[in-house]
């Protein structure tokens, strides 16, 4: 059994179009119109980093490999070598080869390494979350940005992310249109910025897993003048970046069943994007969320 531990996967940029940001009911009225460039890429799935137990090193299983999938697998500890200020080889990474102890997802031994602060500081609330971040910035200094995604529903959803991987932190969630709203911030000045922007009626920080079929229904064109709505009364000092990104397989991603649980059985790997997989099995395609299996020893590879 190996242990998927990520996603491998690179951004494309598409093109640049001019995008409206006014709606038709604003034009109706008579508002002045104007357009933004959105950014559109194309995400190409490469396969997943996995792990084999009792190792430290990670390897490729390529897009388009066979593998099996079981279910009642263990959960192992999310630490690994990578450096947090700044981007590296992730196959270069080693990961620890302990099952996971803590809440949190890490062994004992790295529960309080500043991996598993910068963790808690990203992904809890409050207070606890601020004074995580704060241990992390005394030690290392990581440049942060914070975006906005529009998920084609009411309230949109606020986050942060370490500079270099906005675009990579936005194609990992179900997004119609997205929009980075800064980068370079500090890590405490961040999370306070996302806490602030979610006092606001439309936007929260955390929310339920999204349906990628449902986001995939809507246009981005469409949607952007919805979420220019949002951005601009911000009143941000720096401008605003617009962009959205889409899976390889568009057509198959809207027809395919969204799993609840790991399935037994083999699949080929075809597709990622939102936070969920595309698999082919022997009754067709089915989407997977990726959580239910990453960090668990569930996947054999086959071919």
């Amino acid at each position: 059994m190996a242990i998927p531990r990520l996603a491998r996967k690179e951004l494309k940029h598409r093109e640049t179009v001019k995008a409206t940001t006014t709606t038709g009911l604003e034009a109706f009225l008579g508002e002045p119109s104007g357009t933004v460039d959105l950014e559109i890429y194309d995400i190409v799935f490469e396969g997943l980093v996995a792990q084999d137990p009792g190792e430290e090193s990670v390897y490729l299983v390529e897009t388009g490999s066979r593998v099996r999938l079981s279910v009642g697998g263990r959960a192992y500890c999310r630490w690994h070598s990578g450096p947090l200020d700044r981007r590296d080889n992730v196959l270069e990474r080693r990961y620890c080869n302990v099952t996971a102890d803590t809440k949190g997802g890490y062994c004992l031994k790295h529960s309080r390494t500043y991996r598993a602060l910068y963790d808690r500081c990203v992904g809890t609330g409050g207070e606890y979350a601020l004074e995580a971040c704060r241990k992390v910035e005394e030690k290392i200094k990581i440049p942060m940005g914070l975006y906005l995604v529009d998920r084609g529903l009411e309230k949109y959803k606020t986050g942060v992310s370490r500079s270099w991987r906005l675009e990579d932190r936005i194609a990992e969630q179900p997004h119609v249109v997205a929009s980075i709203l800064a980068r370079g911030l500090g890590l405490a000045e961040s999370r306070e910025l996302e806490m602030k922007l979610s006092q606001y009626h439309n936007i929260q920080q955390l929310t339920k897993r999204t349906d990628p079929k449902s986001v995939l229904e809507h246009d981005p064109g469409k949607r952007l003048p919805l979420l220019y709505g949002v951005v601009k009364p911000l009143g941000l000092t720096v401008k605003p970046e617009f962009l959205t990104i889409r899976p390889r397989y568009e057509e198959l991603w809207v027809r395919a069943p969204v799993l609840k649980e790991t399935p037994e059985g083999v699949f080929r790997l075809v597709d990622y994007w939102g936070g969920y997989l595309l698999l082919e099995g022997g009754e067709g395609y089915v989407l997977l969320p990726f959580k239910l299996i990453q960090h668990m020893d569930t996947l054999t590879q086959l071919s």
